[in-house]
């Protein structure tokens, strides 16, 4: 009862980056063997001969994804919060521009994008890596109230 739990939404973010990790790196994979459909997704902005560039920097926010995410079950930490904050943030402003084109898409995204932002930055204790302050923290007040049960059991025992 008195264990302390990690947020559900804060697993939900961690989820979430690392889910987005694997978006991303199937579409390095797709960048990096040049296959038609990422050339036909690049809408011309990546010539044929740039691609791989394309796919070595969607490769690397694939790994910074997957660390951020795991980081972020494991306990949490600075890494996690900035790469989280700065991916759904961006990410949240991409599906913006993409609401005439694919509105339920587009607002569930900016949604997710919102939560994994409010998990980051409204639980600072499970997401910058502060557990030992916060198990300190659990075990006083479970002490104390530890403490009170037994002076208030001796009470109504004396009387």
């Amino acid at each position: 009862m008195d264990e302390l739990r990690r947020p559900n939404v804060v697993t939900f973010a961690g989820v979430v980056l690392i889910a987005a990790a694997g978006f991303h790196a199937l579409y390095a994979i797709s960048e990096l063997t040049d296959t038609l459909w990422a050339l036909d997704n690049a809408g011309g902005i990546a010539a044929k001969n740039d691609l791989w560039v394309w796919g070595v920097v969607d490769g690397v926010i694939a790994v910074a994804l997957l660390v951020a995410g795991i980081m972020l079950l494991n306990g949490g930490g600075a890494f996690a919060v900035v790469v989280g904050g700065v991916w759904a943030a961006i990410d949240a402003v991409r599906y913006l521009y993409w609401i005439p084109a694919h509105p339920l898409l587009s607002v569930t995204m900016v949604v997710i994008d919102l939560v994994v932002i409010y998990a980051l930055f409204a639980y600072p204790i499970w997401t910058m890596g502060d557990l030992k302050k916060a198990r300190s923290t659990t075990q006083r007040s479970t002490a104390r109230r530890t403490t009170a049960r037994r002076t208030t059991t001796k009470r109504r025992t004396a009387s």
